[in-house]
């Protein structure tokens, strides 16, 4: 359990023998990091489920799950982060935030059920490998709402492919189903893929005064250069 203070926990968290299995809550204003793998087979409940910044869980593991075999609830007020592993499947409720890193890969090895109202924040720099990306089993449809993704411009180029998440299978989903926020572009489902394509800021036109200007500005030219020609006949 993380309080107001984030904390780097080194440690592993086992079942405890007797056949109780363990769990972790994460509620509080700093972030808790897990750096190794865990073995308990309980729950892990990220946030409150009330309040905004009630809970953050950065998984930090290069190997196993950073959260034991149970699921993963990202509960309203909550955010997963990180660049580690998890086994169980993730659910993220409405309210809740996935957010891997800066850039970052954060694996999750089942599935992740997205309800609607949950938000996937995603780092975009320069190229996709300076950004964000989710690797997941399966993306599974929860609950009705909006599903958005939050693109964060960290040096995006006009133009260049992103591949967000990548998943083995899509269940419920369909093309019309994601919206985005923060980086203008398109999407695509490219295989077992949801790409994004950066988007090209248009020129504006030029507005009424701007033409008039540049129209007065062309006539005073033409009548000057009148001018001239006659002093230089006389």
């Amino acid at each position: 359990m993380a309080k107001d203070l984030s904390t780097t926990f080194a440690g592993q968290i086992f079942d405890d023998g007797a056949g109780a299995r363990g769990s972790l809550t994460v509620i509080g204003r700093g972030a808790l990091t897990l750096a190794r793998p865990s073995f308990y087979g309980g729950a892990t409940h990220i946030g409150d489920g009330l309040n905004d910044g009630s809970g953050k869980l950065v998984a930090a593991n290069a190997s196993g799950s950073a959260t034991g075999f149970g699921a993963v609830f990202v509960e309203r007020g909550g955010t997963l982060a990180g660049s580690g592993f998890i086994a169980g499947p993730v659910v993220l409720r409405a309210g809740g935030l996935i957010a891997p890193g800066d850039p970052a890969t954060l694996t999750l090895q089942d599935s992740l059920t997205w309800e609607g109202g949950g938000v996937i924040r995603l780092v975009l720099g320069a190229d996709a490998a300076g950004s964000d990306h989710l690797e997941l089993g399966s993306l599974i449809r929860g609950a009705d709402g909006v599903f958005l993704f939050d693109l964060v411009d960290a040096g995006v180029v006009p133009g260049t492919h992103y591949e967000l998440i990548h998943f083995d299978s899509l269940v419920g989903f369909d093309a019309s189903d994601f919206s985005f926020s923060g980086v203008a572009g398109e999407f695509s489902f490219v295989g077992g893929s949801i790409d994004f394509t950066a988007g090209i800021a248009a020129v504006p036109e030029p507005g009424t005064f701007q033409l008039l200007a540049l129209g007065l500005f062309a006539t005073c030219w033409s009548l000057r250069q009148r001018s001239r020609r006659r002093r230089a006949a006389a």
